[in-house]
């Protein structure tokens, strides 16, 4: 369609110049033309100038017919051989295409008009005629180039078509081949290497691919600090179960409560039940602090261990009975696990309390090999062990670090005055009277 438009758009003004070209030439020869007083016409020689009215057959004719008798008075010299009939010379003075009327029976376009010549005596058809095979062929030949122009075109159309799909889906052919990268576990995200068009893609893969990366983190962490939570009072059980004694019935039950309670914060945790504040509750120190010690000294009774609390009554611990069940029983247990035969468990109000109020800090130390200065850091790593020679996951001062720093407090080790280690735990407290208010 669009090449049809284009050819009958050039075709037009080529049309139209020929139709000028005829006017202008039967002007010419209507201001040459003279008559003698025979009524013959007289040469005009500057007229032949032209000498496409000379050549036989040039295409370019010229005749003049008297409107008396339609006497043939003049006609070009290209003219030998044939002439325009008068009957079939158009009416108008517009361009007219006539079919078979030239030589061989080609067609002529033709242009007559009526005019009295100086010199004569009535008036006389002149008529301008000529072949438009040239134009034709002008417009056949514009028609063979825009034909190649737009088998060129498509050819090249198809070619680019052919080229972008190749090249230009091959980012996306690259993507493909890192998810399933990523999906094998060969790259753990999407480098940053793409074209801009897709690179907002990436991106946001990239953004999930961390965010699930970072909830399995998180449910691997829960799942641990729960296993490391059930851990001791398992052990405690177990060891009743060993070693039967009359009071079995109440250590029993009361780990098995420490079991529910570690479950249901971790379950209601999962669910997004706990909308509350953290420190809104209120928990006494000292009995935490004292059934654990009772619980670990069943744990690690084949080492005949002591464990003396010296807590006051009077101080709280702002927060829920799970969390600081599970900060301080990681601590004594760790250091019921490495001392030698004594660990001691005290607390003291901060003097120079947070923004969060008072402040206090729960000491535990043991009489154990220590822990040297260079290596204390790196224990507060999820699975890292000061020694792997003895039993445990290496999880409990990173879930104390981890609990604590909830409340805005914090967990630091140095070496205790017996040369093991001293664990020093901060949280925030309340005092009696502020607790029963």
């Amino acid at each position: 369609m669009s090449g049809w438009l284009i050819s009958a758009y050039l075709k037009a003004p080529i049309i139209e110049t020929l139709d000028r070209q005829i006017e202008d030439d039967l002007a010419r020869l209507i201001d040459y033309t003279k008559f003698d007083a025979d009524g013959d016409i007289k040469p005009f020689t500057k007229y032949y100038e032209d000498g496409k009215f000379n050549r036989i057959n040039s295409g370019w004719y010229w005749q003049i017919v008297s409107v008396k008798d339609n006497r043939i008075v003049g006609r070009s010299w290209s003219m030998k051989g044939f002439e325009i009939p008068i009957n079939k010379i158009p009416q108008n003075n517009k361009p007219k295409l006539l079919q078979g009327l030239g030589p061989a029976d080609s067609d002529l376009k033709v242009i007559v008009r009526k005019s009295m010549p100086t010199g004569g005596d009535a008036d006389y058809l002149f008529i301008m005629a000529a072949d438009p095979v040239f134009v034709f062929d002008a417009v056949e030949r514009i028609n063979n180039r825009l034909l190649w122009a737009y088998v060129i075109l498509a050819v090249g159309l198809f070619v680019g078509l052919i080229l972008q799909v190749k090249f230009g889906l091959r980012p996306l052919q690259k993507l493909k081949t890192a998810v399933i990268d990523i999906k094998e576990g060969r790259r753990a995200d999407l480098s940053d290497d793409y074209p801009i068009e897709i690179s907002p893609l990436t991106k946001e893969m990239n953004n999930l691919l961390k965010e699930t990366s970072d909830v399995l983190a998180r449910a691997r962490s829960e799942v641990g600090n729960l296993a490391h939570a059930l851990k001791t009072p398992i052990s405690v059980i177990a060891n009743e179960n060993r070693r039967p004694t009359p009071e079995r019935e109440t250590i029993v039950q009361t780990e098995l409560d420490k079991i529910a309670r570690h479950i249901n914060s971790y379950l209601a945790r999962d669910k997004g039940h706990l909308s509350t504040s953290l420190t809104a509750e209120t928990t006494k120190i000292q009995p935490v602090a004292m059934s654990l010690s009772n619980a670990l000294k069943k744990q690690y009774y084949d080492k005949g261990l002591t464990i003396d609390v010296d807590i006051p009554d009077t101080v709280f611990f702002r927060g829920t009975q799970n969390d600081l069940e599970e900060m301080l029983g990681n601590l004594m247990d760790n250091a019921s696990k490495f001392c030698a035969a004594t660990v001691t468990v005290s607390a003291e109000i901060d003097l120079e309390p947070g923004l969060t109020g008072s402040n206090v800090n729960i000491v535990i130390e043991d009489d154990g090999p220590g822990i040297p200065v260079a290596i204390r850091d790196a224990l507060f790593e999820r699975g890292r062990r000061a020694d792997e020679t003895v039993a445990g996951s290496g999880l409990g001062l990173s879930i104390v670090r981890q609990i604590s720093a909830l409340y805005g407090g914090n967990v630091t080790l140095e070496k205790s005055a017996q040369n093991g280690l001293r664990a020093i735990l901060k949280l925030p407290c309340r005092k009696k009277e502020q607790a029963d208010r």
